[in-house]
C-alpha cells in the first residue's frame, strides 16, 4: 500500500511506499535531534520496547525547548494511513526542515521517479503560500 502526499491545486505530489515514508520521517526526526539511535531507516516503534518511550521523551523535550514545533512533532507521529496539515502547520514544518541538507536519500517506489527531501519541502511551502491543506492518504 502506498502513500500519496499532495495538496489541492499543487502542480506536483509525492507517491511512495510505506518504507520510503518511514525513512523520510526518520530523516526529519534525526535532523531535528528527536531521534539519534537505531538503524538509519527505522523510527523507534520498530526497535525494542524502550525505543518508543525514548522517542516520545525526546519529542516532548524538543517541543518544550523550542527546538521543534508541535506541528512537526505531529508530522513525525501522524498515522501513515492519512493525515491533514493546515497551512499554519505547513509553515511550522517548513521552518523546522528548511535547513535540512539535501542528501543522496531518495523516497519513492523502486519503479518510479524518486523524490528528495528538497522535493518534499516544496509541498508544505506551496501549502503555506497558497493557504492549502497538505494531506497524505
Amino acid at each position: 500500500m502506498g502513500i500519496c502526499i499532495s495538496a489541492k491545486g499543487a502542480p506536483f505530489s509525492m507517491d511512495m511506499g510505506a518504507g520510503s515514508f518511514m525513512r523520510m520521517r526518520s530523516a526529519v526526526a534525526r535532523h531535528t535531534g528527536v531521534w539519534k539511535d537505531g538503524c538509519p531507516y527505522e523510527l523507534p516503534y520498530l526497535s525494542d520496547g524502550n525505543g518508543w518511550k525514548t522517542f516520545i521523551g525526546n519529542l516532548n523535550s524538543a517541543i518544550a525547548d523550542g527546538r521543534i514545533s508541535h506541528h512537526t512533532a505531529r508530522f513525525l507521529v501522524a498515522c501513515d494511513c492519512s493525515a491533514r496539515f493546515m497551512p499554519g502547520s505547513c509553515e511550522a514544518i517548513l521552518k523546522d526542515i528548511s535547513d535540512m541538507p539535501e542528501q543522496d536519500d531518495r523516497y519513492g517506489y523502486v519503479w518510479s521517479k524518486h523524490a528528495s527531501i528538497g522535493d518534499f519541502r516544496k509541498l508544505p511551502d506551496y501549502c503555506a503560500q497558497n493557504r492549502r491543506v497538505l494531506k497524505w492518504s
